[in-house]
This record gives structure tokens, C-alpha cells and sequence, in this order.
């Protein structure tokens, strides 16, 4: 840098930040230089606004760079976490799926082996609906980590868990019950987002059972359910007149959740008396998921 007076690091990072929401990329590289001649030391709240500028240009050249930063960082220790990179980068390539299609591309050409950016694009296919787009993305991850065609490229949680909701989404347990079957092979055990996908799922069958498997399998991993699953659990009980309505309003509760009127006006509706009901979750717990 030639210049006499260079801006400090806090208007760099300011300047980082807007390029980073326009996708401007020589900007970019020009703020790079600026902190490599004040000798700051890149963390993560500078790779962050370097990747996703690189990434929402239209240019190759530009996603390779981003690539680079993210084996930069991960040589120099620097994680990259999904929270903070990946929504606008998802809401980018959904709005743009012909370059979503160009990068998955060119992260194959590129044996990228770090799963965020592959996650971001199989996220950004199930938001708009490209369901078969993003399955074949996720079997071709897979895929590549079981039989090493990309090197150091491994599945994880979130991978699961985002076909999970658009399986949720796109109403399709069967596809849910796939992409369960596969987690043994990578020691990936179910999360609460898992969990809590695969019960909406099942709860949506004429026979349900397997929902209370998937609630007493949680908490056995010890995971404490959401208000939400019990709300989805009653709700459905409740419709079908089933008893075990009250079963789960009362556990709802023994964890603290406040059930609301709703919920109890449903439970009434379906006209079963509270005072009949002795069951115990208990019970249930050698129902297993049914085949689709």
C-alpha cells in the first residue's frame, strides 16, 4: 500500500461488513491489504465479511478465493461457524440458484473438504423447493466422506438436520426415515432439531405410535423435548380423541411448560374425561417407527 494514511482497523471491519451484503469483491481484496499493512491479525469477524463478499460475486475466480480463506483458516485454527456465515449466503444463492448450481460445481472441481459451504447449498436448494437438488447434493456428500473422494469431507449435525426440516417441509417421511438410516455410518446420533422433525413427520401418519418412540428415545439420550413437540403431540391426540393427550400435557408440564388455553380447550373438545386416564409414557416405549 502506497498510500501515506491508511484507514484504522475499526472503519476496515465497517467497510468489510458492507461489502460483504453487496458482494463486492475488489473491495474486498483492497481492505485486505489495508489490514495486512497494519499488521492485524485476521480472527474470525474479518474471514466472515471476506467470505461472503468473495462468495456473492458472480466470478469463479471469487468463490476460489473464498475458498482459499476458509483452508487458510482452518491451517491457522480459525473455525468458521455456520450461525454467523451461513444465512445471508443461503438467502444469496436461493435468490440465484444458477449460481448455487456453478458453485457446487466448483467446490467438486475444487475437492473442497469443509461441509459449511457444501451446507449452505443444499439449504439454499430445499428453501426453494429444489428437494431433488438438494438430495442428490446430500447423497453426493456422502457419498465422497464414505468412499474418500474428497478428502477430510464429512457430513455433520446440521448436514442431518437441514434435510430433516425440508423433508418437514416438503411433507415426506419416507425421505426423513432415509437420511435417519445413514447417521450410524458417520457416529452422528439424532438431535433436537432431529428429533423434533421426525415426530412433526410421524405425527402426520393415520398411525402415529411411532411419535412416542422417537419422545421416549429422546429423553433417553437425554434430551429435553420442546414445548412445541408436546404442543404438535397433544394437538394431534387431542383430534383423534386419544388419551394420551393427557399423558403429554402433564409431562408438557412436569418440565416446566406452560400449556395454555389452547391446548386444554383441545383436549376438551375431543371429549375425554382427565379422570379416566392412568398411562404412563412408560408404556410406549417399545412402539418402534413404523415403515413407510
Amino acid at each position: 500500500m502506497n498510500a501515506k494514511v491508511l484507514p484504522d482497523e475499526g472503519a476496515c471491519i465497517e467497510g468489510l461488513n458492507v461489502a460483504a451484503k453487496v458482494g463486492h469483491s475488489e473491495f474486498t481484496s483492497l481492505l485486505v491489504q489495508v489490514l495486512g499493512a497494519l499488521k492485524v491479525e485476521l480472527k474470525d469477524w474479518h474471514f466472515v465479511p471476506i467470505i461472503q463478499a468473495y462468495l456473492k460475486s458472480p466470478s469463479e475466480n471469487d468463490w476460489r478465493r473464498a475458498i482459499h480463506v476458509t483452508r487458510v483458516m482452518s491451517s491457522g485454527g480459525v473455525s468458521l461457524e455456520s450461525y454467523s456465515i451461513s444465512p445471508p449466503l443461503v438467502a444469496h444463492f436461493a435468490d440465484n440458484l444458477h449460481l448455487a448450481r456453478s458453485l457446487e460445481e466448483c467446490l467438486k472441481g475444487a475437492q473442497y473438504p469443509y461441509i459449511i459451504l457444501w451446507n449452505i447449498l443444499i439449504e439454499a436448494y430445499i428453501k426453494t423447493g429444489q428437494l431433488e437438488a438438494a438430495t442428490a447434493l446430500f447423497r453426493y456428500v456422502c457419498d465422497s466422506s464414505i468412499e474418500h473422494v474428497i478428502p477430510g469431507l464429512v457430513p455433520d449435525i446440521e448436514t442431518f438436520d437441514i434435510m430433516f426440516k425440508g423433508a418437514v417441509t416438503a411433507g415426506l417421511p419416507k425421505l426423513a426415515n432415509q437420511v435417519e438410516t445413514i447417521m450410524p455410518q458417520f457416529d452422528i446420533p439424532l438431535s433436537l432439531t432431529s428429533y423434533s422433525s421426525l415426530i412433526q413427520l410421524e405425527l402426520t401418519k393415520p398411525e402415529y405410535d411411532s411419535a412416542f418412540f422417537y419422545l421416549e428415545s429422546m429423553q433417553s439420550m437425554g434430551i429435553k423435548p420442546s414445548r412445541e413437540i408436546y404442543s404438535a403431540i397433544i394437538t394431534r391426540c387431542a383430534k383423534e380423541r386419544d388419551p394420551r393427550a393427557y399423558v403429554a400435557l402433564e409431562e408438557m408440564e412436569s418440565f416446566g411448560y406452560q400449556a395454555g388455553s389452547y391446548l386444554r380447550r383441545m383436549i376438551e373438545t375431543g371429549g375425554v374425561a382427565p379422570s379416566k386416564i392412568k398411562l404412563n409414557f412408560n408404556k410406549f416405549s417399545h412402539i418402534k417407527p413404523s415403515p413407510e
